[in-house]
C-alpha cells in the first residue's frame, strides 16, 4: 500500500513558531507571490515596538555619555594645564634655590667690602689726625665726636657686607631646601594625579561605549530578527501551484495541518504542487528488499478501481529499515508472546500517466512481479510467533512447533521448515 504524492513541489514553513490565523483552502491554485497564510505574530509586534523604541534609548544614553566623557575630559585637562604651570614655576624657583652664586655677584660682594674697607681706613686716618689736633687745640671737641660717629659707621658697613656676602656664600639653607623640594614634589604628583585621572576617564569613556555598543547591536539584532518575523507572518507562495495541507502528529493520530493549529520553526506545513504529475510513495517488507531493485516493473491502482491498472517502475529504494506504525497490532499476542515487529523499506514509483483523478494523498496498492514458488507452505501473520529461541507457531490442541519463517509479508509468512501440508494451526 502507497500513496500518490506530486513530482514537483516546493514545502511551505516559515523560520519561527506561531498560531496560524489563517491559510487557504486545500486544493486551491495558488499565483506566485499570492498570500497562503497568515500567522499570528501580535506578540512579536509589540516586541518589535519595544525594541524600536528601545533602540532610540540606548541611542541617547550613548550621545549622553559622550557629552558627559567630553565635559569631564575638558575639566581635567585645563586642570592639567594649571598643575603643569605650577610645576614649572616651582621647578624655576628650585633650580634658582640651588644655583651656586654667580661669579659676577662674587665679585659685586668683594668690590663692596673692599670699598667698606677703604672708606674705613681713610676715615680712620682721618680720625687719628683729628685727635692729634685737638689735643693741640686745633679742632674743637665736637668736631672730634662727628669724626668718631662717621668712622662707627664706616665700621658697621663694612661689616653689613662681610654678612650678607658671608650669607650668599651659605644659600641655600637647609629648611629651604627641604621645604622648595617638598613643594616641587607634591606638584609633580599632583600633575601626575591629573593625567592618571584624564587617563582613566578616556578608559571608562572607551568601556561605557563598549557596553552600551554591546547592548545596541544585541537589539540591533533582536529588531533584524522581530522584523523578518513581522514581515514574514503573511506567508507568499514562492511559485505557483496547488495548496496541499501536511499532516503532522496530534492527540488524536496524523492530521492535516488546520487554521488554529501551532507550526514550529522551519516546520512544514503546506505544499505547493504540480499536479500535472505524480510518483507513489509506498513500502515493502524487509523480506523483499533482496528480491527488489530500481527500474523493476510495478502495477498499481486506485482502491476505488481495481480494475484500471497503471504501469510504473520503482524509482529509488531506501537504505534503512523502518517500523511503520500500524506495526504496533503484531507485537503483542497470547499468554503475552511478543511477537516480531515487522520492518519496511520505503520506495518510490514512477509513473508517466496523467489521471484528473489523481490527488496528493489518495491510496493506491500497488504489485510487484516477482519469482514464483511451487509447493510454497505459508500461514497468517497472526499465527506466527516468537520468542527468545526463534519463531514458533501453536498447533491445535495447545503444542508449541518451532518453525523456520521465509518470506514474510504483512498478511501472510511463508513456512519454509517445521509444518507440513495438513497441520492443524490455532491463534
Amino acid at each position: 500500500m502507497g500513496e500518490l504524492a506530486p513530482s514537483t513541489k516546493t514545502n511551505i514553513s516559515v523560520n519561527f513558531s506561531g498560531k496560524i490565523n489563517k491559510i487557504v483552502p486545500e486544493g486551491s491554485f495558488i499565483e506566485k507571490g499570492y498570500e497562503v497564510a497568515i500567522i499570528d505574530v501580535k506578540e512579536r509586534e509589540d516586541k518589535y515596538k519595544e525594541k524600536q523604541l528601545r533602540e532610540k534609548v540606548l541611542n541617547k544614553e550613548k550621545r549622553i555619555i559622550e557629552e558627559r566623557a567630553a565635559a569631564d575630559i575638558r575639566s581635567l585637562e585645563n586642570n592639567i594645564k594649571i598643575k603643569k604651570i605650577d610645576l614649572e614655576i616651582l621647578s624655576l624657583d628650585y633650580e634658582i634655590l640651588i644655583m651656586p652664586l654667580k661669579k659676577q655677584k662674587r665679585k659685586e660682594f668683594e668690590i663692596s667690602i673692599k670699598l667698606c674697607e677703604n672708606a674705613l681706613k681713610g676715615i680712620g686716618n682721618e680720625y687719628e689726625l683729628k685727635k692729634e689736633m685737638s689735643k693741640k687745640g686745633y679742632i674743637s671737641a665736637n668736631e672730634l665726636s662727628k669724626i668718631r660717629v662717621r668712622l662707627n659707621k664706616s665700621r658697621a658697613s663694612l661689616e653689613v657686607a662681610k654678612y650678607k656676602y658671608d650669607y650668599e656664600k651659605s644659600l641655600p639653607l637647609p629648611s629651604q631646601l627641604a621645604k622648595s623640594s617638598m613643594e616641587l614634589q607634591k606638584a609633580k604628583l599632583d600633575f601626575e594625579l591629573e593625567e592618571f585621572k584624564l587617563n582613566k576617564r578616556h578608559l571608562k569613556l572607551k568601556y561605557d561605549l563598549e557596553k552600551k555598543g554591546i547592548e545596541i547591536r544585541s537589539n540591533k539584532y533582536q529588531l533584524r530578527e522581530l522584523k523578518k518575523i513581522v514581515e514574514g507572518a503573511n506567508v507568499k507562495a514562492p511559485i505557483s501551484g496547488t495548496a496541499v495541507y501536511v499532516k503532522k502528529w496530534s492527540s488524536e493520530g496524523m492530521k492535516k495541518i488546520k487554521e488554529g493549529d501551532i507550526t514550529r520553526d522551519n516546520m512544514t506545513f503546506m505544499e505547493l504542487s504540480n499536479l500535472d504529475s505524480f510518483y507513489v510513495k509506498a513500502s515493502v517488507a524487509e523480506e523483499y528488499f533482496n528480491k527488489i531493485r530500481a527500474g523493476q516493473p510495478v502495477m498499481f491502482y486506485l482502491p476505488a478501481a481495481p480494475d484500471n491498472k497503471y504501469e510504473g517502475k520503482i524509482r529509488s529504494i531506501g537504505l534503512f529499515a523502518r517500523e511503520r506504525e500500524e506495526s504496533s497490532i503484531f507485537s503483542m499476542d497470547r499468554d503475552d508472546v511478543i511477537t516480531e515487529a515487522p520492518k519496511f523499506f520505503d520506495i518510490e514509483i514512477e509513473t508517466a500517466v496523467r489521471n484528473p483523478k489523481f490527488q496528493p494523498g489518495i491510496t493506491v496498492n500497488f504489485e510487484i512481479p516477482l519469482e514464483a514458488k511451487e509447493g510454497v507452505i505459508t500461514i497468517a501473520r497472526k499465527f506466527l510467533f516468537r520468542d527468545r529461541q526463534g519463531d514458533f507457531v501453536y498447533l491445535r490442541g495447545g503444542e508449541k512447533r518451532r518453525v523456520r519463517a521465509g518470506i514474510k509479508s504483512p498478511e501472510e509468512v511463508e513456512i519454509v521448515e517445521g509444518l507440513s501440508e495438513g497441520d492443524v494451526i490455532a491463534y
